[in-house]
């Protein structure tokens, strides 16, 4: 198929050299667009919890209670928090904001609503909720559904 992704074009960071991964993306021209996500409880986008650095470039984090948890829900093979990953291999923000041309997040389902309501009050990035990192993304776009939404 024609429109299909070829597999020489798919990249993944390594554990032993997470930082070869932005410099192979700067080197291809950088990211198009990035689909982001929202963590539900405490705004983790990709593995960045909480007070993660502004100028953290792809890495190895520990990732927090509240991020494994909303992962069980992400992935149900999960039975339990301790089959959860305690690490995370991950882009870091200054990867996503830095090396994209555009960025959408996107939440859907009621789960998403707080995390929704904390976007859209925030309006600015803060380091409590790390999904707010698309305020700083360029020609950054937000989607919710209805059931995200505030007033539903």
């Amino acid at each position: 198929n024609s429109n299909s992704l070829k597999k020489e074009n798919i990249y993944f960071p390594t554990a032993e050299n997470p930082q070869n991964y932005d410099l192979l993306i700067k080197k291809l021209g950088g990211i198009d667009i990035f689909l982001l996500a929202s963590g539900s409880t405490d705004g983790h986008v990709a593995f960045n919890n909480a007070d993660s650095n502004l100028k953290q470039k792809t890495h190895i984090t520990k990732l927090s209670i509240k991020t494994r948890s909303d992962n069980m829900k992400t992935f149900p093979k999960f039975n339990k928090i301790s089959e959860v990953p305690k690490y995370g291999l991950t882009v870091g923000l200054h990867t996503i904001s830095s090396l994209s041309k555009k960025a959408i997040l996107v939440m859907t389902g009621k789960e998403k609503k707080h995390a929704f309501k904390k976007i859209s009050f925030k309006r600015k990035f803060t380091t409590n909720w790390p999904s707010s990192i698309i305020y700083n993304c360029k020609k950054a776009k937000i989607y919710i559904d209805k059931e995200a939404s505030v007033n539903s």
